[in-house]
């Protein structure tokens, strides 16, 4: 033990470092249980490339805001989209955290003011049926069809992303009937 000023304080450092030890724990603990609250990955099977012909079709929602100005459309790299599907997961969780993981994906790529983007028509698994991503029938619609749902609430979403920046912009989530 040692006196300073009358106060007597332990011979590990007292309050001060008490706290320097406490803020590290805390950090610790943090960072030791991100993984266990992190949002789930993707199934790649559950995400199609929207076939160029039809691409245009996921801009006609009809309980959300859709990207506006569109002027053509282009072809991401499979690594763009595999990169994007990384990142998306822990994107919807901080824009909604109320939507439920194991949703569906089409992703179109726009043109929009002169920037190549890709959007993201996003639905719950289901919406395709059951043997989503096996059947031949359910990939020709998910290529060549927007799904389009009103209302549906927030499992219903869009989003717009930018390879160059990582980064997702203008989700838009339907709304409630």
């Amino acid at each position: 033990m040692r006196t300073d000023r009358g106060i007597t304080f332990p011979l590990w450092g007292g309050p001060k470092i008490a706290k320097r030890f406490l803020g590290w724990g805390v950090a610790l603990a943090v960072l030791a249980l991100a993984p266990a609250f992190a949002a789930p990955a993707l199934d790649p099977a559950t995400g199609f490339i929207m076939a160029p012909d039809h691409a245009r079709d996921l801009l006609h929602q009809c309980s959300r805001n859709t990207p506006q100005g569109v002027t053509g459309t282009w072809q991401p790299a499979a690594a763009q989209i595999a990169d994007l599907e990384t990142r998306l997961p822990s994107a919807v969780v901080q824009a909604q955290p109320d939507v439920r993981g194991g949703y569906g994906r089409q992703y179109a790529d726009y043109v929009i003011n002169g920037q190549k983007l890709i959007y993201v028509n996003a639905f719950p698994r289901g919406v395709l049926g059951d043997d989503f991503g096996k059947d031949p029938a359910v990939w020709n619609k998910a290529t060549h069809q927007a799904v389009t749902v009103c209302d549906g609430g927030h499992d219903f979403f869009g989003v717009l992303y930018d390879p160059e920046t990582k980064t997702f912009s203008h989700f838009a989530f339907n709304g409630f009937a």
